[in-house]
């Protein structure tokens, strides 16, 4: 159910440009909640609360967000947002970026 409110909230903010793309992009801003990690700088997904619900955005171990991290402990310690650009892949949403807000 979390997955598909998720994918109905990408949907509406999608900004695919083909409507048969099978991944779908989109842009979400909240606060985390949550981080799995295997360590400091080894997150591998975090939870995000926003709009009334959780989402659990994955990281990909090909893109470079720009800093370590780690430091998304700091937004869940500091309740400070962060604004994600997510894809869908295979069911889970992936971040493609992570931005202060």
């Amino acid at each position: 159910m979390k997955t598909a409110l998720v994918l109905v909230a990408l949907l509406v903010v999608s900004c695919a440009g083909d409507p048969g793309n099978a991944e779908q992009e989109g842009t979400i801003t909240g606060v985390v909640t949550d981080i799995e990690s295997s360590g400091l700088n080894e997150v591998t997904s975090f939870e995000l609360r926003h709009d009334g619900m959780t989402t659990t955005v994955h990281i990909d171990e090909d893109v470079d967000y720009g800093f370590p991290l780690g430091h998304l402990s700091a937004h869940m310690t500091g309740g400070e947002p962060v604004r994600v650009e997510g894809t869908e892949r295979d069911g889970r949403l992936y971040a493609l970026s992570i931005e202060d807000v």
